[in-house]
């Protein structure tokens, strides 16, 4: 896992994550934390699928809700996507994996995230849920990421999800 001295290195030399509101806040020991941009609601037109070979995925359409006056009230029972604040750009030699900053635990929220794989560019999203009515503001810090160091052998992420939310 790397350390904060070279987590604002490789911010400084490779924009490993750009766009944040204020480093000195974000940056952490072991990680950066990351902001809550946007706020999507997961609408069904039909069922979602997911398969083994993504010939037949269907990811279910996204409905913006705006803030009001710079917050959103999360109800329980409700499938949201949060936008990420910060692009995060990994170079080929590094991985990155968020959790949820314990202040959303405390509070009843839900955040379900996946593996940043090392080559990912983007925006990304976490899904949130609630087991009682928040207040969430915008820009405030839901993640922590962490980095790890991985081997480059040539690989990186080429997937669909590629410069999501630019």
């Amino acid at each position: 896992m790397l350390a904060k001295a070279e987590i604002l290195e490789l911010i400084d030399t490779q924009g490993l994550v750009t766009g944040y509101l204020d480093l000195d806040t974000q940056i952490q020991p072991n990680g950066i934390d990351l902001t809550i941009s946007d706020l999507r609601i997961v609408i069904s037109d039909k069922p979602g699928r997911i398969d083994f070979g993504n010939g037949t995925r269907y990811i279910p359409q996204q409905r913006a809700i705006h803030p009001s006056n710079g917050a959103w009230e999360l109800y329980p029972g409700i499938a949201y996507i949060g936008i990420i604040g910060e692009k995060v750009r990994l170079p080929p030699n590094i991985a990155a994996l968020t959790f949820a900053r314990s202040s959303l635990m405390r509070c009843g929220i839900h955040v379900s995230t996946a593996v940043w794989d090392k080559g990912y560019n983007g925006r990304g999203q976490v899904g949130l849920s609630t087991n009682a009515t928040v207040i969430l503001t915008q820009g405030a810090r839901i993640l922590q990421m962490v980095f790890f160091r991985v081997d480059n052998d040539g690989s990186g992420y080429h997937g669909k999800y590629q410069g999501e939310n630019e």
